[in-house]
């Protein structure tokens, strides 16, 4: 089927286009095919194009530096297959919109724009192509919107861990991973930490050590017998002490006795008293009975020994506590993590526009698990098309600025792509000659290329 049988089989969503006064456009008509390409020098009015149809069909920035130069209002009308006219215009109180067919005006153009053509229109697949990865992943985010609220979170998590939700719901759950991968190696380590701890203290405790039994020990009544004991000792010791002092008293005496004859009475008296003490004395040294307190020493001994075990014993049954919370903690931290990554595949697959096997992480974009910058140059091109295509899918028409960043190779490819598929394509690229005298680069005139053949363009533009 030659080109000119399946543009004519197939429904062009535009199929003509009018600039009046609009950026750098004076007056422009233009009736695209199924590749258009627009090609010239820089300020030759080709991106003008791209946004007179973007201002049509999605609206934008409500400003009156649309409107060119000199000129009181901007105008641009586009038809579309089923010869509905969709006119805009721009003045510097506003903009206006109109869609009629027939001459029945629809009310709320904007809205019903928006249900027919959706508001993805200005993703440009070779901006993709060469962006950088922080770059490409923020216009994935923002052509595919995606909602998470605290109560998905509650839903899914069992908690919303106090996120901000007025965010892209990709780079939510991105935030609920990174959380919870940190939450998840906190408790993992703290298990293992716990562990080792266990395992050190379970050593220190007997299998059969009874810990209700030493709990229930009365120690006051061992200490007070080992009182009872010291005190008896300390009684033996000072009789002891002083059965030696009367000892030595008594033989002082009996040299006074020798020398002091003419004392004798006195001093004989005196030798009986000291004779009738130290019988009493004696007595009463007889009369004392130390206890033997050797089984209780050993008793108090068991129970110090008892009580360091039973402070190993109460410190493991609180480490196995620990340990059990963080055990359970980290694996619901794991299930958080699982859940965080799983989740945005599943959101992805239910947008507007699916992308099997497309995950967006809190740092990459993946492809069937593998990040989109290992693939090759084409296959990079071919993805940013095919993602493209599918954001454009109701309203299939793809608007395409700056393709001269393409090299040849990847020019044809986009060609070849756009010549296949069952999209309308507005390309635009920048074209020069070199001068014969300078060598230097020398911009040509706008030129519109329809389907491979040069289009006359009515216009009197001046730049972009």
């Amino acid at each position: 089927m030659s080109k000119e049988d399946k543009q004519t089989e197939q429904a062009l969503p535009v199929v003509a286009l009018t600039i009046e006064q609009f950026m750098g456009i004076i007056s422009a008509r233009l009736r695209p095919g199924k590749v258009t390409i627009l090609q010239g020098g820089n300020a030759s009015g080709k991106t003008s194009v791209i946004r007179a149809i973007e201002a049509v069909l999605v609206g934008g920035a409500d400003t009156p530096e649309r409107i060119r130069k000199g000129a009181r209002k901007a105008a641009i009308t586009v038809e579309l297959a089923d010869k509905t006219l969709v006119q805009w215009r721009q003045t510097p109180a506003g903009q206006y919109l109109d869609v009629s067919r027939d001459e029945f005006k629809r009310d709320s153009p904007r809205t019903w724009l928006s249900e027919l053509i959706g508001s993805t229109l200005s993703f440009n697949p070779i901006e993709f192509f060469t962006a950088k990865p922080a770059r490409q992943r923020e216009m994935l985010l923002s052509a595919i919107p995606v909602e998470v609220t605290g109560g998905h979170l509650q839903h899914w998590f069992g908690d919303d861990f106090g996120l901000d939700t007025d965010r892209h719901g990709l780079e939510v759950l991105a935030d609920v991973e990174q959380l919870a991968y940190a939450a998840r190696r906190d408790a993992n380590a703290l298990v293992k930490q716990l562990q080792g701890r266990e395992e050190t203290l379970a050593d220190t405790v007997p299998d059969d050590f009874d810990a209700d039994h030493w709990r229930g020990v009365d120690v006051s009544a061992l200490n007070a017998r080992v009182r009872e004991a010291g005190q008896a000792e300390q009684r033996q010791a000072d009789l002891e002490a002083q059965l030696e002092r009367n000892h030595l008293r008594a033989q002082s005496l009996e040299e006074k006795r020798r020398a002091l004859m003419a004392q004798l009475a006195e001093v004989e008296q005196a030798q009986a008293a000291t004779a009738e003490e130290q019988k009493v004395l004696e007595t009463q040294l007889a009369d004392i009975q130390v206890p033997d307190v050797s089984d209780v020493e050993a008793a108090l001994g068991e129970y110090t020994e008892a009580q360091k075990t039973l402070a190993a014993y109460d410190n493991l049954a609180d480490i196995r506590s620990q340990l059990k919370t963080a055990a359970e903690d980290a694996r619901r931290w794991n299930l958080i993590v699982e859940g965080a990554r799983t989740k945005p595949v599943e959101l992805l697959s239910q947008a507007e526009a699916p992308i099997e096997g497309l995950e967006v992480t809190a740092d990459d974009i993946l492809v069937g698990g593998l990040p989109i910058r290992n693939l090759s140059s084409s296959e990079q091109l071919m993805f940013a098309i095919r993602v493209a295509r599918m954001l454009q899918k109701q309203f299939p028409i793809i608007c395409i600025d700056g393709a001269e960043l393409l090299d040849a190779e990847h020019f044809a490819i986009l060609m070849a792509e756009a010549e296949a598929d069952d999209y309308q394509y507005v390309i635009t690229r920048v074209a020069s000659n070199e001068n014969e005298e300078t060598g230097e680069p020398e911009p040509l005139p706008l030129e519109v290329i329809v389907d491979g053949q040069a289009q006359p363009l009515t216009d009197d533009d001046d730049g972009e």
